[in-house]
């Protein structure tokens, strides 16, 4: 399945995207509200895409947002995710714990794409 706006393109990951995606966990400003840090070598990268992506049959899928992080807060409402709650101090991000916006989008939920 693909998703495709003006500005986005949402599709299943491949192989062939691996060095992009350790590209990007490596960008210090990515890493900024990242809670696993940044990989210490392409291989950490795919042992990480290798442990959440193995199959999906999804119901619902939730992703959680330092409040402070508006770029990603935008492009999570953008995706037609639903905030669902505050979580306070969750997140350990350079030894501060962070409160947490949790979001969620259930399969059955209305979509404008």
């Amino acid at each position: 399945m693909e998703i495709i706006t003006e500005r986005l393109i949402l599709r299943e990951i491949t192989w062939n995207d691996l060095e992009s995606i350790h590209r990007l966990h490596s960008i210090p400003e990515v890493d900024e509200y990242n809670t696993l840090g940044i990989p210490k070598d392409i291989d950490e990268t795919r042992e990480l895409i290798i442990t959440g992506f193995n199959t999906f049959h999804l119901h619902k899928v939730e992703a959680g947002v330092a409040t402070g992080n508006e770029r990603s807060i935008r492009v999570l409402e953008k995706a037609g995710m639903t905030r669902e709650g505050l979580r306070r101090k969750v997140l350990p991000i350079r030894g501060v714990w962070k409160d947490n916006y949790h979001y969620a989008i259930v399969e059955d939920d209305d979509r404008d794409y």
